[in-house]
C-alpha cells in the first residue's frame, strides 16, 4: 500500500494533479481497491503452498496464472472511471483528479502485486498450519455455497429472472431518492454579492460595503474570524467553484471566515446577513451564500425569460414570480436585469452630424472625454505608472442637465453643443438588459431553505406549464431553465455522452481477454443487478443521488466486473484441466470466493472513511458503492456461474 501511494504521489506532478479535495478523496477510494491484486496475487500462491509446491514455483506460477487477468481488471475499472476525464465542461476540471489518481494507484498496484509482492511472498509467506477465524469462517460457506450453486444452476433460468425483476423494482425506487447537483460546502466561510443600482459611484459602492463590514465586525464578532473585500470586481478566482464578476463600480464581494463548527450554524448565519440587508441596505442586491462545491451554478433556482418588448417581459416576470411565490421552500427570487434606474439617453441626429462634418464615432468619444476621460500622461511612482486624466471637473459632470450645451469638436466650425447634433432625455430604464445568443433574456432567480432544488422545481415546473399554455401568456415569448437543474443535465450529459468511450474500452479488453462475445456478454449481465444494493443503501442511508453519486456507480462497474473475470478466467483453467462443466464452474465458484470476498470486504472498508467522516460530499457516493458492491458481489457469485452454465453447458 505505501508503494502505490508514493509511486502515485511521484507521478501526481507529471499528470499536473495536486494535493486538494479530490485527489486526497481518490487516494481514500484507492486504498480499497489497490490491495485487490496484492491479496488475489498472495492467496493464489497460498493455495499452492498449501498443495505442496514448492516456494518457487508457488510464485512464479501464480504471477504467470493471473498477470494477464489482473491487468484485464485494473484496466476494465480503469475504463469504468474514465467519463470523468472525458467529459466536457467544468465539471471535468473539477474531478479529473479523481481519475488521474486512481489509475495511476491500479497501475502502481499492478505492478507491484507481480514483482513486489510474489517476492515478499517468496521469502516471508508460510503455509498455515491453522487456519484463520476468518478463514474458517469463510470455510464454513463452502459447503452451503456449493448446495445453493448446484440448485441454482439445476434451476437455470429461474435466478437470472428472479434477479432481473429485483433490478427493475430497484430502477423504478430510484425515483424516491432526492435529486442534487453538489451538496453545499461545509467549510466555515461564506461570501456576499452586493450589487447596486447600475450607474451608482465606486465611492457610494465603497461606502455600503464598510458599512457591511462594521456590522460584521462588531454585532457579529462572535461568529465572524475576519472579513475580506472586493470593491468594484469579484476579485481573484481564490476558489474553483468561484465564479468571478467583472470589474463593475456598482459591484462588491466579501468574503467571510466564521467560528462556526457545522454546516447548520454557517447557514444560520448566512440567512442573518440576509436578513440585516433586507432591512439596511434597501437599494442593493446583497446575496450572502456559502461556497458552492463543484462547478458554479449560482442561484439553484433559474428561469429564463426569452422575448423582444421590455414592458410585456416584466408584465410576464411578474406572472412567473406569482406562481413562484405560491411554492414552499423559495426566498429572495429576483430578476438579472435589476431595479429600473435614471437614465440619461443619447441619440445621434444622423443627419445633422453628417451636415456639421460629425460622425456617432466623434460624438461617443467627446461624451467619453468629459465624463471617463482621455490619458494624457502618466506619473512614475517608482515601479507604479499613475495614468493622468483630462475630464471635465466634478460640478460638471455631475449635472445631466448640461450635457445639452457639451461642446463636440471636430465639425467645420470648430465644436457644436451636443444638443445640435443628438436628442438628449433622461429615461428610466432596466438596470441592464441582457441577451443570450442575440436575443433579450431575463433570468428570474430564487434561493431554496429547507428543501431539495429538485424537489422544488418539480413543484414549479407546472405551474410555469400551466401559465405557458394559457390565455394570459403572450405569444413569442418563451421560457428555458438554467441553475442547478442546467447544471447537473450539462454535467450528467457530459459524462452520458463520454460514457460510450469508456464501454468501448472496457468492450476491447474483456474480448482481448477472452476471446469471446458469449463471455463478455457474461461479465456484462453481472453489471445491472449493482443498482438492487446501490437503491437500498441510499434509502436506508437517507442519502441523496448527484453527480459524485452518480461517477460512484459508473466506477462500481469497473470493480464488479473484476469479480467476473475472476471468476470466469478460473472457470475456464478448470475445463481446461479436463473437469465437466458444471463440476468446473462449481470448482471455480469456489476457488474464488475466498480472494473475491477478500477484495471486498477491504474496498468496504477502504470506503468507510468518506462514508463516516466524508460529509455531504462524499458519503451519498461511498454508500451507493459499499452497499452496490456487497450486493452485487453476493449476486455475481451466484449470478456468473450460473450464466456460465446456460451459455456453455447443454442441459
Amino acid at each position: 500500500v505505501p508503494s502505490a501511494i508514493m509511486f502515485s504521489f511521484t507521478m501526481m506532478p507529471v499528470f499536473d494533479v495536486q494535493l486538494e479535495m479530490m485527489s486526497i478523496a481518490a487516494l481514500i477510494i484507492a486504498l480499497g481497491l489497490l490491495v485487490d491484486n496484492a491479496v488475489v496475487i498472495s492467496e493464489q500462491i497460498l493455495v499452492r503452498l498449501g498443495q505442496g509446491e514448492d516456494r518457487k514455483n508457488a510464485c512464479i506460477g501464480a504471477v504467470k496464472n493471473l498477470v494477464i487477468p489482473l491487468l484485464a481488471a485494473s484496466g476494465t475499472t480503469i475504463a469504468a472511471f474514465s467519463p470523468i476525464a472525458l467529459a466536457p465542461g467544468g465539471t471535468s476540471e473539477f474531478t479529473y483528479s479523481l481519475f488521474a489518481v486512481v489509475a495511476m494507484t491500479l497501475l502502481s498496484s499492478w505492478l507491484l502485486s507481480i514483482t513486489i509482492i510474489p517476492l515478499f511472498c517468496y521469502y516471508f509467506l508460510k503455509p498455515l498450519k491453522k487456519d484463520t477465524f476468518l478463514g474458517r469462517a469463510v470455510n464454513r460457506l463452502y459447503s452451503p455455497y456449493e448446495h445453493f450453486l448446484r440448485l441454482a444452476i439445476r434451476l437455470r433460468w429461474v435466478l437470472p429472472l428472479a434477479i432481473l425483476l429485483l433490478t427493475v423494482f430497484a430502477g423504478w425506487s430510484f425515483k424516491f431518492i432526492p435529486n442534487i447537483f453538489f451538496p453545499p460546502n461545509e467549510r466555515s466561510q461564506c461570501i456576499i454579492d452586493v450589487t447596486l443600482p447600475l450607474g451608482t459611484d465606486i465611492s457610494e459602492t465603497e461606502r455600503q460595503i464598510h458599512a457591511l463590514e462594521q456590522w460584521l465586525l462588531t454585532e457579529k464578532k462572535s461568529d465572524v474570524e475576519s472579513v475580506s473585500s472586493w470593491i468594484g470586481e469579484g476579485g481573484p478566482r481564490w476558489y474553483l467553484s468561484l465564479s468571478s464578476e467583472l470589474a463593475n463600480p456598482n459591484y462588491g464581494m466579501l468574503s467571510v471566515l466564521t467560528h462556526t463548527e457545522g454546516p447548520d450554524e454557517i447557514k444560520a448565519l448566512v440567512n442573518e446577513i440576509n436578513s440585516h440587508a433586507e432591512q439596511h441596505f434597501p437599494d442593493a442586491r446583497v446575496s450572502a451564500k456559502t461556497l458552492e462545491v463543484g462547478p458554479p451554478v449560482g442561484d439553484p433556482i433559474q428561469i429564463q425569460l426569452f422575448g423582444k418588448d421590455i414592458e410585456e417581459m416584466y408584465h410576464l416576470r411578474d406572472l412567473i414570480i406569482a406562481e413562484m411565490n405560491q411554492v414552499e421552500g423559495l426566498h429572495s427570487v429576483r430578476d438579472s436585469w435589476g431595479a429600473w434606474t435614471k437614465q440619461v439617453s443619447i441619440k445621434p441626429n444622423l443627419a445633422q452630424s453628417q451636415r456639421l462634418g460629425l460622425t456617432s464615432s466623434s460624438i461617443a468619444a467627446a461624451i467619453n472625454t468629459q465624463y471617463k476621460g482621455l490619458t494624457a500622461s502618466h506619473f512614475r511612482d517608482g515601479d507604479k505608472a499613475i495614468p493622468i486624466l483630462l475630464r471635465s471637473s466634478e460640478d460638471y459632470r455631475a449635472s445631466p442637465e448640461r450635457l445639452q450645451e457639451m461642446p463636440v469638436y471636430g465639425s467645420v466650425g470648430g465644436y457644436v453643443p451636443l444638443g445640435q447634433v443628438a436628442d438628449v432625455s433622461v429615461e428610466f430604464l432596466p438596470g441592464s438588459i441582457l441577451r443570450k445568443d442575440t436575443e433579450r433574456v431575463m433570468t428570474i432567480q430564487a434561493r431554496v431553505k429547507g428543501r431539495f432544488a429538485s424537489d422544488v422545481l418539480n413543484d414549479i415546473r407546472p405551474k410555469i406549464d400551466k401559465l405557458y399554455a394559457s390565455d394570459a401568456w403572450i405569444p413569442g415569448y418563451s421560457i428555458g431553465y438554467a441553475g442547478e437543474s442546467e447544471e447537473s443535465a450539462e454535467a450528467q450529459g457530459g459524462i452520458v455522452a463520454a460514457l460510450p468511450i469508456s464501454m468501448a474500452f472496457l468492450s476491447l479488453i474483456l474480448i482481448a481477454q477472452f476471446n469471446s462475445l458469449r463471455r463478455f456478454g457474461i461479465i456484462m449481465l453481472t453489471i445491472p443487478p449493482m443498482l438492487i444494493g446501490v437503491t437500498a443503501g441510499l434509502l436506508l442511508t437517507g442519502s441523496t443521488f448527484g453527480f459524485m453519486t452518480m461517477l460512484g456507480m459508473i466506477a462500481l462497474m469497473g470493480i464488479i466486473v473484476n469479480n467476473a473475470i475472476l471468476l470466469i478466467d478460473e472457470t475456464d483453467s478448470q475445463v481446461k484441466s479436463g473437469l465437466e462443466t458444471v463440476e468446473a464452474i462449481i470448482a471455480a465458484a469456489k476457488s474464488r470466493l475466498r480472494p473475491i470476498l477478500m477484495t471486498t470486504v477491504t474496498t468496504i472498508i477502504g470506503l468507510l472513511p468518506l462514508a463516516l467522516s466524508g460529509g455531504d460530499m462524499w458519503n451519498s457516493m461511498a454508500y451507493a458503492m459499499m452497499f452496490g458492491l456487497g450486493f452485487a458481489t453476493v449476486l455475481t457469485l451466484v449470478l456468473c456461474p450460473v450464466l456460465y452454465s446456460l451459455f456453455f453447458h447443454k442441459k
